[in-house]
């Protein structure tokens, strides 16, 4: 028999082990982290958390109503590891782009109109 906590993700309540909703907690924690100093943390936060959510919404069936530590670890490898969701200024090291081609490509756009069918399009 294990202890049970009840949490609220996106506005929807599950039943979670103690010892998931500890998982669950470090590994959303740790997320949090590699966004701190952005200005979108919260939404981006808000999004995982969204999908989270959805995830154990797929896990929870009529004879099955609360979410294990095997369910929080699967839904881990799902979302990935926090490394993943790492912020941009980690990844400023010129030789990631040694081989990377920028040059910009100029196109000339054009504005296109159909007098027999009343309609404008471009490219």
């Amino acid at each position: 028999m294990k202890k049970t906590v009840n949490i609220n993700i996106s506005g929807i309540v599950f039943h979670i082990e103690e010892d998931a909703y500890s998982k669950l907690q470090n590994y959303l924690f740790a997320i949090e982290k590699n966004f701190s100093n952005e200005e979108e943390r919260v939404e981006i936060m808000r999004d995982i958390e969204s999908r989270i959510a959805e995830l154990f919404q797929t896990k929870n069936t009529n004879s099955k109503e609360v979410i294990t530590y095997e369910d929080v670890q699967d839904i881990i490898s799902i979302m990935g590891n926090p490394e993943d969701y790492m912020n941009e200024e980690s990844f400023n090291d010129d030789s990631n782009f040694e081989n990377a081609n920028f040059e910009k490509e100029e196109t000339q756009k054009r504005l296109y109109r159909d007098k027999d069918n009343a309609q404008i399009g471009g490219v």
